[in-house]
């Protein structure tokens, strides 16, 4: 049974193994002292949902809730980080992490949430792509 739940400190193992395991998959150059910097900033900064298989760690959302950049008397959500372990794909938990990570969004008062990666979640539209070079 997956239940979601918001990260703790007592997640920061599971977490790394997750972000690893992220990396690998798209072929990140990355160390663990990294990772473990970036968790360590994250949790209880931004809000963090994660995906619960039991007592183990299998999927990943985080996101912020920040002021629209077009207009000013709105909020929009932003997802930060979206993974889910490969063992567990296709049991509809990267949707209901988003899901939740909607309603939450909504209870603090955001009105759209934009989701970046490789194609969009159903009933989103496309907005823009992202794209990075290495500086």
């Amino acid at each position: 049974m997956i239940t979601y739940r918001s990260a703790v400190a007592s997640d920061v193992i599971d977490l790394i193994s997750l972000v690893e395991e992220y990396c690998d998959e798209v072929h990140i150059n990355h160390d663990v002292a990294s990772i473990k910097k970036y968790i360590d900033f994250q949790l209880g900064k931004i809000p963090t949902i994660i995906a619960d298989a039991e007592g183990k760690v299998v999927g990943v959302m985080s996101f912020v809730v920040m002021p629209n950049p077009f207009k000013s008397d709105e909020k929009i959500g932003r997802k930060i980080a979206c993974f889910v372990s490969k063992d567990y794909r296709d049991q509809n938990i990267g949707t209901e992490m988003l899901e939740v990570t909607e309603r939450l969004c909504q209870e603090q008062g955001a009105v759209k949430f934009y989701f970046s990666g490789s194609k969009p979640p159903e009933g989103y539209i496309t907005f823009e792509t992202e794209f990075y070079k290495d500086l």
